[in-house]
């Protein structure tokens, strides 16, 4: 599942990874409330997410993922290049 709110950016996420065999995109959003609507409807392994998302803070959005889908790898992607906002972010359960 892919999480942007920025749509060109979701779009060539999707692209990158469409040419991948062994990955099938289940679905994808630009909020934390749909994507966690959708999580509930697809089988997924591996959340790609923007960790600034408009309706939640950097964390809260890892943090309930984390707990409800605790087997799902959460991979972030963001353009914050601060250490502590990286730290908050795998303490709050991203994998990378």
């Amino acid at each position: 599942m892919l999480v942007d709110d920025h749509q060109i950016l979701l779009e060539g996420i999707k692209t990158l990874l469409s040419v991948e065999a062994d990955l099938e995109i289940v679905g994808e959003a630009a909020d934390a409330r749909r994507a966690t609507q959708l999580l509930g409807f697809a089988k997924s392994d591996l959340l790609v997410t923007d960790l600034s998302l408009p309706d939640t803070n950097h964390t809260d959005f890892i943090k309930s993922t984390r707990a409800q889908y605790p087997a799902l790898k959460i991979l972030v992607l963001s353009m914050h290049d601060e250490q502590e906002i990286i730290k908050d972010a795998l303490k709050a359960g991203a994998n990378g």
